[in-house]
């Protein structure tokens, strides 16, 4: 929840704070500054290999459910 911000420095770091740290919907969900300090690649590789195992792991349940 967004607070009212009291002064003028307050509305400053809650904009920061926003576009900082939430995560963006262009490119692939990755924070700004992942992008900046180019760790946004090695992050979708990561998630990308969950992505992998999680797929295989319920691909194997859905096959021992079925015998």
């Amino acid at each position: 929840m967004i607070k009212k911000p009291q002064t003028s420095k307050d509305a400053a770091e809650q904009v920061h704070r926003k576009y900082r740290d939430r995560y963006h919907e262009s490119p692939h969900n990755v924070t700004p500054a992942y992008v900046y300090f180019g760790r946004d690649k090695a992050i979708l590789r990561e998630r990308e290999k969950i992505k992998k195992l999680k797929i295989r792991q319920r691909r194997w349940q859905n096959q021992k459910q079925a015998e």
